[in-house]
């Protein structure tokens, strides 16, 4: 096959003469025009078509004669490289139209539209099942609503304790309603269930507390711990001995030394009522909380830093008197006594600290009671045993800080009433004790 190009170069087209080549008659009509307006292949024998543009640029089109498009294939052998349906001899390309505005802005809020109707929805969707949540109401649970709560803090307590799944949705369904303005709602016990309906909440909250079920239990002075937890046990039928003896391991006293690890004399006897929804721990920080507070009204700390020592050592100074007196007016005479033994450094010799070593509390001593080895024995070891001995009351509490004065050391029971016969001399004391046991005061 011929090159189509030979080798100096020449721009001819092989088995073709360049003057053989003709131009389309389509290519003639779309000819440039020159500088001064006339067309090079014209004389000046062809004038310009009347009505043309002199100077080249856009022009309005014009048809082309059907003769002259070219044919499906040319007489060269060739197909046409493009085909007009309309000669245009303007240069420059017509653009598509651009959508006009409004239909932009109508298609994009019809979208807006449709987004919104989605969300409006799943957001209805989801607080109807925050009004009404499928399924069953859950537990029953009991709530103490206080006194002067807002709708607000009840719906945050609601919510709190799992009653409804949301505080703030709750707040507005009790305003639709109409019910329950700030106030209106009573302080007191209510019965509420876990996953409730809101329209079952409030329900609750208008009819008003229920009947709370207590039991009242007195704990007299000088009760060891033992005794404390089975009349706590006792006297509520709701508490189980095994939960109160894991409660008196894990409640902590203010005036509990940390190498101590005993409640004993820090529970402060009185008249306590336990509620129902009390548990056993609550009772025994309850009992707790309130030797706290007759502490800090009899000044314990303070008292106790004048007279030189801790205040968990007064307080077992005060389990000593508790056991000892039995009449108001002897507490600070035997506080006096305890003091002025340790300051002489002389045993205590006090046999109620010895009964609470060998647990004989309620009997008369014995001989091998008297010699068993502990540190709760005062008569053989000096000074304040390791721990209280009993509960003290608020009574002994204030004789232990504020002794009467005197120079007693000695005391033994004197009459039937309960009073003592004080001294500071051992051979009174001794006549003292042969006169109560020809008595009969001494067991």
């Amino acid at each position: 096959m011929t090159s189509q190009y030979d080798e100096a170069g020449d721009n001819r087209l092989s088995g073709r003469n360049e003057d053989e080549l003709e131009a389309p008659a389509w290519v003639g009509s779309g000819r440039r025009q020159t500088d001064n307006g006339s067309d090079p292949g014209q004389t000046e024998a062809s004038p310009r078509p009347a009505g043309r543009r002199a100077a080249a640029g856009p022009s309005a089109p014009k048809p082309v004669p059907a003769d002259a498009l070219p044919e499906a294939v040319t007489e060269d052998g060739y197909e046409p490289f493009v085909q007009f349906e309309q000669y245009d001899d303007r240069d420059y390309v017509r653009v598509p139209r651009k959508p006009g505005l409004l239909r932009r802005v109508v298609l994009s809020a019809g979208i807006l539209v449709i987004f919104a109707l989605v969300a409006l929805g799943v957001g209805g969707w989801w607080v109807l099942r925050q009004v009404d949540p499928p399924g069953p109401p859950g537990a029953a649970v009991t709530l103490t609503i206080p006194e002067g709560a807002s709708v607000g803090g009840i719906a945050a307590l609601l919510h709190r304790e799992g009653v409804i799944g949301n505080d703030s949705i709750f707040k507005e369904y009790v305003r639709f309603k109409g019910e329950g303005a700030d106030g209106r709602f009573q302080a007191g016990t209510y019965l509420f269930n876990r996953h409730s309906s809101m329209a079952e909440a409030l329900a609750a909250l208008l009819k008003g507390p229920v009947p709370v079920a207590y039991a009242q239990v007195t704990f007299p002075e000088g009760l060891v711990l033992p005794d404390i937890a089975d009349r706590l046990a006792k006297g509520v039928n709701w508490f189980k001995a095994e939960r109160i003896q894991e409660a008196l391991s894990k409640v902590r006293s203010l005036y509990q030394p940390p190498d101590t690890n005993t409640l004993e004399g820090l529970i402060f006897p009185d008249t306590y009522r336990f509620e129902e929804a009390d548990s056993e721990q609550a009772a025994v920080e309850k009992m707790v909380a309130q030797f706290h507070e007759v502490g800090k009204e009899v000044q314990l700390e303070a008292g106790a830093a004048k007279l030189g020592y801790t205040p968990y050592q007064v307080i077992t100074i005060a389990s000593l008197i508790e056991r000892e007196a039995r009449v108001p007016e002897d507490r600070a005479k035997i506080a006096r006594v305890i003091y002025n033994r340790l300051g002489a450094d002389m045993r205590l010799d006090i046999d109620a600290s010895t009964a609470y070593a060998v647990n004989a509390a309620g009997r008369t001593l014995t001989q091998s009671d008297l010699e068993t080895d502990s540190p709760f024995n005062t008569r053989l070891h000096k000074g304040i045993p390791p721990t209280p001995i009993a509960a003290p009351g608020r009574a002994s509490l204030e004789a232990a800080l504020h002794p009467e004065s005197g120079s007693w050391l000695y005391y033994v029971l004197a009459s039937a009433d309960g009073h003592h016969y004080f001294t500071d001399s051992f051979s009174d004391f001794n006549r003292a004790v042969a006169k109560a046991e020809a008595d009969g005061l001494l067991g």
